[in-house]
């Protein structure tokens, strides 16, 4: 009886380091400013490696979340595609949320070049050039964000995603040394067409890419998410 209860206790401690850890580590996470030499403030979250040494150069992501990219977006594209692994593999991922009135596919591109330079500043980012990555509206944010700030990214990864604008298909060329990576579950019909036609004109420009479509329903690249964004974070680390 004595050593069932001993093996209760052992567990129940277990659960409450394993919760409290956990619990660490997401307050780990730093919630940023930046403000635009116009006076446009952007708020961030920055998801830094655990453990964390300061002195450290780390690889980093600047992930631009879905929807309305707002707070929530924010906050649900660190839970369910970047937080739990970049902790663990050592990158930081810094997620911007728009300001009100703005998206980052449309007025708030012009805000990327100063905020990626806010970014260096700030942390000690490893070979001073980003992963640019995003989800749904924060894919066409990426793409948008990467075709005029491409001597400072090293890869591009969508899920899914696409150029905004046609004019920006004749600017792919501009992409040509930069990895990308696309994904789409393909029964999302008009994002699963848009996505594979740029997988075509960058193809036909022999880019180097990955390009996947998954089988799931919905918009959401569930393939990608939770336990499954190791398969994210492999991919950018080819």
């Amino acid at each position: 009886m004595k050593s069932c209860r001993a093996l209760g206790l052992t567990f129940f401690a277990s659960l409450v380091l394993m919760v409290t850890l956990l619990a660490e580590t997401a307050s780990a996470d730093k919630v940023g400013l930046f403000k635009s030499k116009d006076g446009i403030k952007v708020r961030y979250t920055v998801v830094t490696p655990f453990p964390f040494v300061k002195t450290k150069a780390y690889p980093a992501i600047i992930a631009f979340p879905g929807g309305r990219q707002d707070s929530k977006a924010a906050k649900a594209a660190i839970t369910d595609f970047w937080g739990p692994e970049a902790r663990k593999r050592g990158y930081f991922v810094f997620v911007p949320e728009a300001p009100k009135g703005y998206r980052f596919y449309q007025r708030g591109v012009f805000l990327a070049p100063e905020l990626i330079e806010h970014f260096k500043k700030k942390f000690k980012i490893k070979g001073e050039k980003f992963h640019m990555a995003g989800n749904s509206n924060g894919g066409l944010s990426a793409f948008r964000i990467a075709l005029k700030n491409r001597k400072r990214i090293s890869s591009l990864t969508v899920f899914p995603g696409f150029p905004a604008f046609t004019r920006d298909y004749y600017r792919l060329t501009r992409l040509k040394n930069v990895k990308t990576n696309l994904f789409v579950n393909e029964k999302d019909e008009r994002w699963a067409s848009m996505t594979e036609f740029t997988y075509e004109r960058l193809k036909a420009l022999g880019f180097d890419m990955t390009f996947e479509k998954f089988g799931d329903d919905g918009h959401k690249v569930k393939a990608l998410a939770g336990t499954k964004a190791k398969k994210l974070f492999d991919i950018i680390e080819r």
